[in-house]
């Protein structure tokens, strides 16, 4: 192993791994990836259940999530690698009417960068889910491109590109 790099990447989750891939597949010289543990994946990566969304109340998350879930979802097709994705969507139940003005609010907005957000009645929130008690409910969002991705099979995809960029 050569004893210099130009870029040295710490942590070997997700988000390190796509950054030796992105940052090799740029051309930012030599990239360097430290993981301190035996495998890449095995910190809070290996500990999360893989969710992405859009339904946030921030911009820029929206922003984000804009740049960052067609990456998740096109994995496969682009890499011709294996990945678990499915977008089956976030239901968020709300039980306050002033939070449903918040997630309201958010909804228009994130509506407003192309997100397919929706607010719900108690009633179509229990057509998209149902068993769920309504009583209490004051109203629902749903975003239906909302999902869950292999957080193992997505660090190991990147960390298998990375290489191949020559990370």
């Amino acid at each position: 192993m050569s004893e210099t790099a130009d870029v040295v990447v710490v942590g070997g989750g997700v988000v390190g791994c796509s950054a030796a891939y992105h940052l090799a597949e740029a051309g930012a010289g030599r990239v360097l990836l430290l993981e301190r543990a035996g495998s890449v994946g095995t910190g809070s990566t290996g500990a999360c259940a893989g969710g992405f969304r859009f339904q946030f109340s921030s911009r820029i998350n929206v922003e984000l999530s804009l740049a960052s879930v067609p990456m998740i979802v096109g994995f496969s097709e682009t890499h011709g690698l294996p990945l678990d994705v499915v977008q089956d969507g976030y239901l968020f139940l709300i039980r306050d009417e002033a939070a449903l003005l918040g997630f309201a609010a958010s909804a228009e907005m994130q509506r407003s960068m192309g997100v397919d957000a929706r607010v719900l009645e108690p009633a179509e929130a229990a057509d998209l889910a149902p068993g769920i008690a309504v009583e209490g409910l004051v109203g629902a969002t749903f975003c239906p491109q909302d999902g869950i991705a292999d957080p193992s099979g997505l660090t190991h995809g990147y960390a298998t590109v990375a290489r191949r960029a020559g990370a």
